[in-house]
């Protein structure tokens, strides 16, 4: 089973930049007891939808050849907390290729307003099956289209 941060992937351009939204809901298993009685994302989550992000960039960007998985995390800062009914926009910029993998920034925005930021590594992960392959293919299609993205 896959768990998906990101809700909607709303730009991607290979080996550049991809946009994402994260619609957060009370029904999220997370806001039962991060807190009972203030319900806030918890900021490693908010990493997690970047890294995803970075992830389907990777794997557009290889056409489906490779995925990333995080290998480093350099900086992270969390500047505002995020409840259910907010809609963030995940954002993250390919930054350079290194002999490891592929280094990122990303961010997270509710509205204007600058939530998180970090910088971090990918580790590339090559995808040999073709049946695994063509999973991200269907789900990457179901992401971009679901709302309208052609």
């Amino acid at each position: 089973m896959r768990f998906i941060f990101i809700d909607r992937i709303t730009k991607m351009e290979k080996g550049k930049v991809a946009s994402g939204i994260k619609n957060l809901a009370m029904s999220e298993d997370y806001f039962e007891h991060h807190f009972p009685f203030f319900p806030v994302m918890p900021g490693v989550l908010m990493l997690e939808a970047m890294v995803q992000l970075s992830s389907w960039l990777v794997s557009y960007s290889t056409e489906f050849k490779s995925f990333g998985l995080l290998s480093k995390l350099y900086e992270a800062k969390f500047r505002r907390s995020v409840q259910p009914g907010d809609s963030l926009e995940i954002q993250v910029e390919w930054i350079e290729r290194t002999d490891a993998g592929v280094a990122f920034q990303g961010k997270v925005l509710r509205g204007t307003e600058m939530i998180a930021k970090a910088r971090f590594e990918n580790k590339l992960i090559r995808i040999d099956q073709n049946e695994e392959k063509a999973s991200l293919e269907r789900l990457y299609q179901f992401l971009t289209t679901r709302f309208g993205r052609n």
